[in-house]
């Protein structure tokens, strides 16, 4: 019980950090917070999800959990309509940067891997916690 509580702790913790880092780098005045941080999140999930599959093997369960990390708090902001939606978005606009073909995925990365990293730092911290 005592581990679960810190977990808990440790994730609301480093998503309030998150939440407070992606609004102040990211200027929307018509959007609420829960919004832009949601709308980061879902195209964050599209970029590990698909970093997952173009990375190898080695990588794989780290962005594919970020994938899922980032897609839930999307869903826990915004909820599932909404995200999916921003999700899918965010899948064409990396299917039309890697011009469908793998080999062009370091094109996805340099567009993606800056603005996501504090995301998948958050779940790496999370995954050491558990």
């Amino acid at each position: 019980m005592m581990v679960s509580r810190c977990v808990v702790s440790v994730s609301a913790a480093l998503t309030m950090t998150l939440v407070t880092s992606v609004v102040n780098a990211n200027n929307h005045p018509n959007q609420s917070e829960e919004r832009v941080v949601a709308q980061h999140a879902a195209s964050c999930a599209a970029y590990f999800f698909s970093a997952a599959n173009a990375k190898g093997v080695a990588e794989y369960e780290r962005y594919y959990g970020a994938g899922e990390y980032s897609f839930n708090l999307a869903v826990s902001l915004i909820g599932e309509s909404v995200s999916l939606s921003d999700f899918n978005v965010a899948s064409k606009n990396i299917n039309q940067l890697m011009e469908r073909r793998w080999s062009e995925f370091h094109k996805v990365d340099s567009e993606y891997s800056d603005r996501c990293h504090k995301l998948l730092n958050v779940f790496d911290k999370l995954s050491k916690a558990e």
